[in-house]
């Protein structure tokens, strides 16, 4: 840890000397140039010296010290007529204690709350240039303990969200991001988690796993944050999950996907197949009389996920599938596909794919070929619906929210995010809302175990709910959700008009072994 705005951590403080009284610290965490650093610190440690190991030293070799007044190296105790083995022994303990409590002075914000830290540092170097006892040193320990531990409970709670703001994802990205901010701009207003308060990490996946990897990284171990809340795609989580068991961070996962995709740091507050495939696959049966059906998917995890489900669960049922198809998650092109599903003349067709891109490319070509039959969209969220226009018409979507949710709940958060975005707002959708919803949880969470502590967090996530725009949420469910689901069909202005809902729909067996 290098300069007075550290990480009091194995060597000590170290100082540059540009002329006598102007000590430019390195490492410091002010934005402001070098001179305002050394502004900042100026006077806590006296003339041209260097701090290592917790004492004045040229040429950092243990019991010499190089001080400019003195001319040449000596040992300590006679140098300058006051370095004495006392003095030398306190400066050690100094350096050993901060060691131990692996501090830090944080940022330039933090200027005041620290002060009183630099002040002690600064009496601290007085006593000992002045040769005074161990014991008077030592003495201001106690107090720089204090004003350090102050400084580090109004360290702000980090909470990284990793998210695809290129690639598949894009799409919805932005919304997901704006109803993260909104949770945390309320949370803060109230006074934060436990008095500390809380800090937006965001850090593009690039909706695939390679790029998950460097986020989840990135965010877990630079910017040491306390707990990962995001929606990914399925890739980006599979690559994601080992990282987050390295790093043994809570991870609230706010995307719909596939299922039963189990981690001890990982919950899930958005639906899975369980939850979703039944209500668009019965209504086709019941009302549209569909008996043959044609699937259609992106080749990756959550595409053949769902597809799969669905395929047990039309056969379950006594339907038939004439066809199932997919294309790589960054394939744009689905002619080929599209000639097999006319050829194949199904009753209705059901497709899932990676997310916003995908799923326009694939409905604008469907349309333009002339395809007439009931469309069930596993996939769409209601914001990416309305970015395809007069396309997304008549589809129809089984999800766990829809901007239409006739509640105080809900009808205060479209307020909230009206009034925090404006002009910029980003359509709420399945996958934003999710993650609105999933930092309060955290918060409940981290309230009820009284820490970020992880070990305390993760088994008070499943003991905590709250009430947001989609009802009570609780990840009580081997560490999934039970959710009230809606049938829906997309209408000339991208809205949804609600069916049919289904309260408190289980998300079946997920994760058995764990509790």
């Amino acid at each position: 840890m290098q300069g007075l705005a550290y990480k009091l951590a194995p060597k000590g403080i170290r100082a540059n000397t540009v002329s006598p009284g102007n000590v430019y610290f390195e490492g410091g965490v002010w934005d402001q140039n070098r001179k305002e650093r050394s502004e900042a610190v100026r006077g806590i440690t006296s003339t041209q010296s260097w701090w290592t190991h917790g004492a004045p030293t040229g040429n950092r070799q243990h019991g010499r010290i190089r001080r400019k007044s003195c001319g040449e190296l000596r040992e300590r105790s006679e140098c300058c007529g006051g370095w004495r083995a006392n003095a030398w022994r306190a400066a050690l303990s100094l350096r050993r204690y901060l060691q131990g409590a692996s501090l830090e002075l944080i940022e330039a914000k933090r200027l005041k709350q620290t002060q009183g830290a630099l002040t002690i540092m600064k009496r601290m170097s007085s006593l000992l240039y002045a040769g005074r006892s161990r014991g008077a040193a030592i003495a201001l320990l106690a107090s720089l303990a204090m004003a350090s531990h102050a400084a580090i409970a109004a360290d702000p709670v980090r909470i990284g969200v990793p998210v695809g703001l290129s690639g598949a994802n894009s799409v919805v990205a932005p919304s997901v991001v704006q109803a993260a901010q909104l949770a945390v701009d309320e949370i803060n207003a109230k006074g934060g988690i436990l008095g500390r308060q809380v800090s937006l990490e965001v850090a593009d996946d690039g909706s695939g796993a390679a790029g998950a990897q460097k986020a989840f990284d990135s965010l877990i171990f630079e910017k040491k944050v306390n707990a990962l809340i995001s929606m990914e795609t399925s890739a980006a989580r599979n690559a994601g999950l080992p990282i987050v068991t390295r790093g043994k961070v809570p991870f609230i996962y706010t995307s719909f996907y596939e299922g039963r995709s189990c981690s001890r740091y990982m919950y899930v507050d958005a639906w899975v197949p369980d939850q979703q495939v039944a209500p668009i696959v019965d209504y086709f049966m019941k009302q549209q009389k569909a008996k043959t059906f044609f699937l259609i998917g992106s080749d990756y995890a959550f595409g053949r996920g769902m597809l799969d489900f669905t395929k047990t669960y039309i056969e379950k049922q006594g339907g038939k599938v004439v066809g199932d198809e997919y294309l790589p998650m960054d394939g744009s092109d689905w002619t080929s596909i599209i000639s097999k599903l006319q050829a194949a003349k199904p009753d209705a067709i059901i497709t899932s794919t990676a997310g916003g891109a995908p799923n326009v490319t694939l409905t604008k070509q469907l349309r333009a070929a002339g395809v007439k039959v009931p469309y069930g969209n596993l996939a769409v969220d209601e914001g990416t619906a309305k970015s395809m226009g007069a396309d997304a018409q008549g589809i129809y979507i089984s999800g766990s929210y829809v901007t239409n949710i006739d509640t105080p709940a809900n009808h205060a958060f479209l307020a909230a995010m009206q009034k925090r975005f404006g002009a910029d707002l980003k359509t709420q959708n399945d996958l934003s809302v999710p993650e609105y919803e999933a930092i309060y949880l955290y918060k409940a969470a981290v309230e009820k175990a009284g820490s970020v502590d992880t070990a305390k967090v993760i088994p008070a996530l499943a003991q905590v709910s709250f009430d947001g725009p989609r009802g009570t949420i609780r990840m009580d469910k081997e560490r999934h959700t039970p959710l009230t689901m809606y049938l829906g069909q997309v209408q000339a202005d991208g809205s949804v008009k609600v069916i049919e809902s289904f309260k408190n729909v289980d998300p079946g067996e997920q994760c058995p072994a764990l509790k």
